[in-house]
């Protein structure tokens, strides 16, 4: 069986300690215990309750299908929030961290009006259509930021940041631990966390500071702060950190299985990182899925509150019954990641092989490491020949295989029977 891809190893490493293993929640909505007549009415019938201004799905901001997959998003979110914001019958301040056009923000600012709602986002353009569509809409508890989000100062009582991107996410979490509010955030772009282009020193420095506190050494630079908690510090460096992060950004829509699912696994242990560090400031946290998973392959929902503010919670949560990114990808077996008719192919081409066969026309290192698994499961020998879009994989019966004596890991004879115990013992060089 070839070799995993890095990224692929570390996520089997980190499954195998428990304390790290992803655990996901499902809530209980409690919404029929709140006599809050707008946002019941917005759970049965969704933006038809609202303003036409406030709908993302109108057609007039984005594009129909892309609209329609937002709405969703914002529904499900909106009805998550709404359970810590009816407990303040007096309001408070709501601040919608990366809220460019508003389409959270003012959802909630129109069910909820005695909360004060500011938007707040480095883009003008995108907050003048905010502050046009809270105008159109009759809305006067609107207001907006503009700025990076790690200079915003205005106190606050409630924090929702959906698809902020990369390292923005955890400067939206830090910012409400700070102010000891409750937040619901959905990460994004889980590998810009790693870039120098997307983390600049400011930023890097103010997530040092908050998030190092336990640190002797003093050494910041652009990556110091990752991981962020102490659990799983003690099992990743932050070069490794980084493998998982650039293979959790991803574009696939498909919600559970297929292609990637492993890197859907290493998505999951990012987010469990941040959970993991939220719960170190003496908050309880959650990590949910978005349903409907369709809406976005983005998914993951981190939702915190601090311990002070247990009493009166309006959600309930039970742990998932149903297998998630890890689980799906332990279950699916080396073959879970490729498309059934690319393994059916390939295995009718190995079946009743008699001599040597050298297969030109799989030249991708996917398809070459498929080929070493079949090849594998058969029981030949299997090995890559050449370099770079020459690379090949040859595959023969283990009677036939010249030097078939060798060790996989001499120099241009990289054989190796993937059966019994040579599975284990003889890593494949690909």
């Amino acid at each position: 069986m070839a070799i995993p891809a890095e990224g692929e190893k570390l996520v089997q490493m980190l499954s195998r300690v428990d304390e790290l293993r992803p655990e996901y929640w499902e809530i209980e909505w409690a919404s029929d215990s709140v006599a809050d007549d707008r946002w019941i009415r917005f759970n049965v019938e969704g933006f038809s309750a609202l303003p036409d201004e406030v709908d993302p799905g109108g057609g007039v901001l984005l594009p129909t299908g892309r609209g329609a997959r937002k709405g969703e998003q914002i529904k499900f979110l909106v009805n998550a929030a709404g359970a810590f914001l009816c407990r303040k019958v007096d309001g408070g301040v709501l601040v919608d961290m990366c809220g460019g056009c508003g389409h959270v923000g003012l959802v909630l600012a129109a069910l909820f009006p005695q909360w004060e709602v500011v938007i707040a986002d480095l883009n003008p353009k995108a907050l003048a259509v905010a502050a046009k569509r809270a105008s159109d809409a009759g809305l006067s508890n609107v207001q907006t930021w503009e700025g990076r989000i790690d200079e915003f100062d205005q106190t606050f009582d409630f924090c929702i940041a959906l698809h902020a991107c990369g390292i923005a996410s955890d400067v939206a979490i830090a910012k409400a631990i700070n102010t000891r509010a409750p937040l619901l955030c959905v990460p994004c772009c889980a590998g810009k966390v790693v870039s120098p282009l997307e983390v600049n020193e400011v930023t890097s420095a103010y997530l040092s500071r908050f998030l190092l506190r336990d640190r002797v050494d003093g050494a910041f630079d652009d990556a110091a702060w990752l991981p962020r908690s102490r659990a799983f510090r003690a099992s990743l460096n932050k070069q490794q950190y980084a493998v998982i992060a650039k293979a959790a950004d991803f574009g696939d829509q498909s919600p559970s299985a297929g292609v990637g699912s492993w890197r859907r696994a290493a998505k999951s242990f990012t987010e469990m990182d941040r959970i993991r560090w939220i719960a170190e400031h003496e908050y309880d946290c959650r990590l949910v899925k978005l349903e409907p998973l369709t809406s976005t392959p983005k998914n993951d929902v981190l939702i915190a509150w601090p311990l002070e503010q247990c009493d009166g919670m309006l959600l309930d949560f039970a742990r998932t019954q149903r297998p998630m990114d890890l689980e799906l990808y332990e279950s699916q077996g080396p073959l879970g990641d490729f498309p059934r008719w690319l393994v059916e192919e390939i295995s009718s081409k190995l079946r009743g092989l008699e001599g040597e066969l050298t297969l030109d026309e799989y030249k991708g290192s996917r398809e070459r490491k498929l080929v070493h698994v079949l090849a594998g499961q058969m029981g030949y020998q299997h090995r890559s020949k050449g370099t770079g879009a020459g690379r090949r994989v040859t595959v023969c019966r283990v009677a036939n295989c010249p030097d078939s004596s060798r060790r996989v890991d001499e120099p241009h004879n990289q054989w190796t029977a993937a059966t019994g115990d040579a599975a284990a013992s003889d890593p494949l060089i690909d």
